[in-house]
């Protein structure tokens, strides 16, 4: 005798009828940027030794190093609050998605190009305590390159899932504080710009870097 499908056999189905949609340009346009970023910290660390990367320009510098950690630990603190939200009820909605003058000038300031911005503690590299986009102590990867690249990896690897996660919500209209500056109150969509931005200024200022430096023969 034929019963009802469980559940997991009933989503399935629900899948299997629904027509396959491409992914919005925004969204694309954020995971393309988080693979190009993944490439880019690949070609660093096959250029330099260990040693080379943890080399600062200065005493007050930052290293290659110290650049990559500030980004996985910056991104690790927006991670949690981005599964939060879209885990839970959110509103629904199709892009494009228009966000104010207000995040827009926020994304540009934090972005490549921007002024020179002070860090907040929890964002400096081997800030403590806390945990890394990967999971691992903050601070135990600047030791270690292969730990450093794959937390960095890690982390936007997490952040595409969620861009992914989140397609069929309205990214303009879902609002969410800042974990690290709580005044400050944007669209989700425009948190996950700023994240991308962010480690695309820190990429270019590593890159930066590895040019004064011999390549690994």
């Amino acid at each position: 005798m034929r019963g009802r499908p469980d559940a997991h056999l009933r989503t399935h189905l629900r899948h299997m009828d629904r027509p396959e949609t491409s992914m919005d340009a925004q969204r694309q346009s954020l995971l393309d940027a988080l693979g190009d970023l993944n490439e880019r910290a690949d070609a660093l660390f096959r250029r330099h030794t260990g040693e080379e990367l943890h080399s600062r320009p200065s005493p007050q510098g930052w290293s290659i190093a110290e650049c990559m950690e500030h980004m996985s630990t910056s991104l690790g603190l927006y991670l949690p609050s981005f599964e939060e939200i879209l885990g839970g009820e959110a509103p629904r909605g199709s892009g494009p998605f228009a966000y104010g003058p207000f995040a827009r000038g926020w994304i540009r300031l934090v972005g490549p190009g921007g002024p020179k911005l002070p860090s907040p503690s929890s964002m400096r590299p081997g800030a403590a305590p806390g945990r890394s986009a990967s999971g691992s102590p903050e601070g135990s990867s600047l030791h270690d390159p292969d730990t450093l690249l794959a937390d960095f990896k890690e982390g936007n690897n997490r952040l595409a899932e969620l861009v992914r996660a989140s397609e069929g919500f309205d990214l303009g209209r879902i609002r969410m504080r800042s974990p690290v500056i709580p005044l400050l109150r944007f669209p989700i969509g425009a948190w996950f710009e700023t994240c991308v931005q962010h480690s695309r200024r820190h990429m270019q200022q590593a890159e930066r870097l590895s040019e004064r430096l011999p390549e690994r023969r």
